[in-house]
């Protein structure tokens, strides 16, 4: 126990009159205190004191034993650090790779603008081969085909029977579920993990208002096709626009019946969706932060909001660009190019991402950096994905009418006893 008292790397300080939050952004973790105490931890820090050194500070033993108990949690919880070196990325990352843009669908709804223009991809098949070995020697928990529509190559199975020859980790494939037919199903299940379809709607009509006529019915088809040979880890997505967020609860019970898991994900007026953003993003109110769902929350469901783009996951586009996650994909956020990358371990343990200037604008979305939201009491607890924050940093509105509600209510459980 006798250490050398120092906050972790990713532990964040709120305070609120006398008392003070301590949050781990990595884990989600955190912990109230009295100001007290803390200034306690702070004079200890300051003057580089060992844990032993601060519990034998005090002269009266309830003093002793209270902080003894303090320090334990707070390093059990990763509050306080064991050592300065610390990981810059998580072992357990994952990787989401998108191998091509091409898709033979024309979603409305598309972050990537996904289409046929294009009839080549920008990495052939020896290209991706060794993007996918860099990958896999940096040793990912998991790795994530996805695209525009990864079935659509030719030499998709080629490259899946590739990776799962050199990768004993979860291999995960994001698809339409369009190309899927009894053909090639086998071999699909014989060399992934899981798949997850994006189908956007609870029926033909539904569904087909953004991703076009049959679709539906061929997921559905797909669904079969796998449960069929015995293949059950598979998710359904549904992207929340204008007339689908009244559809939540019907969602839930497709994916009941069908034996799948529900992923509900934003709308990002990006790409087509920048195109179509007045027809399909939903009321600002309703919907463009999902945080509004935990007013009802009582502090035992609330924890430190975590974005691992960069830390805990990275994503690779069609032309080998890396950023901290698929939602941004932007300029603003590129972080480097995985075919300029001899060792991505290197890379991302080294911490050489933090020369590009899409890491500098990354760090500037975290809540205690943020602009508008740094010296709010209880920022680290509004944002569960940083993506969100993107979207609406230049909204007004926004923080003159949710931001207020939101910062009411998480007060509220946060800071009252």
């Amino acid at each position: 126990m006798n250490r050398n008292i120092m906050l972790g790397q990713f532990t964040k300080v709120l305070t609120h009159g006398n008392k003070v939050i301590l949050g781990n952004r990595r884990n989600g973790k955190w912990m109230k205190m009295s100001q007290e105490c803390y200034e306690i931890l702070k004079l200890a820090m300051q003057e580089s004191a060992t844990t032993n050194e601060l519990i034998e500070a005090f002269e009266d033993q309830e003093d002793k034993e209270y902080f003894f108990e303090l320090l334990q949690l707070l390093y059990k919880e990763n509050l306080l650090a064991d050592t300065e070196e610390m990981l810059l990325f998580d072992k357990n990352f994952s990787v989401d790779i998108a191998i091509t843009n091409r898709c033979n669908l024309r979603c409305k709804h598309c972050c990537v603008d996904s289409d046929l223009t294009n009839l080549s991809d920008p990495l052939d098949t020896d290209v991706l081969k060794t993007v996918l070995n860099k990958v896999v020697k940096s040793k990912p928990k998991s790795i994530c085909l996805t695209g525009g529509e990864p079935l659509i190559r030719k030499d998709f199975f080629e490259i899946l029977s590739h990776l799962n020859d050199i990768y004993d980790g979860e291999i995960r494939v994001m698809t339409n579920g369009t190309l899927i037919n009894s053909e090639n199903v086998k071999q699909l299940v014989a060399h992934v993990s899981a798949i997850d379809f994006s189908i956007d709607g609870v029926n033909e009509d539904t569904c087909s208002t953004i991703r076009g006529k049959g679709v539906f019915n061929k997921v559905l088809h797909s669904v079969e096709l796998l449960k069929n040979h015995h293949f059950d880890k598979i998710s359904l997505s549904m992207v929340l626009t204008k007339e689908n967020y009244v559809l939540r609860n019907q969602f839930e019970e497709l994916n009941k019946e069908l034996g799948t898991r529900g992923i509900a994900r934003a709308f990002s007026p990006i790409g087509r969706g920048k195109d179509n953003k007045d027809s399909l993003q939903p009321k600002e109110k309703e919907v463009q932060i999902e945080e509004i769902r935990m007013m009802n929350l009582d502090i035992d469901d609330v924890h430190i909001c975590l974005c691992g783009g960069v830390f805990k996951e990275i994503y690779i586009n069609s032309k080998g660009q890396i950023y901290p996650c698929g939602l941004l994909e932007r300029d603003k956020y590129y972080v480097g190019n995985i075919l300029e990358i001899e060792d991505l371990s290197s890379f991302l343990g080294s911490g050489e991402f933090k020369k590009y200037d899409g890491y500098q604008n990354w760090e500037y979305l975290q809540p205690d950096k943020h602009e508008k939201c740094k010296d709010c009491d209880v920022n680290l607890f509004c944002w569960n994905c940083l993506h969100y924050l993107d979207l609406i940093e230049s909204n007004d509105g926004f923080y003159e009418s949710v931001c207020p509600e939101l910062k009411r209510n998480f007060q509220r459980i946060v800071w009252e006893d």
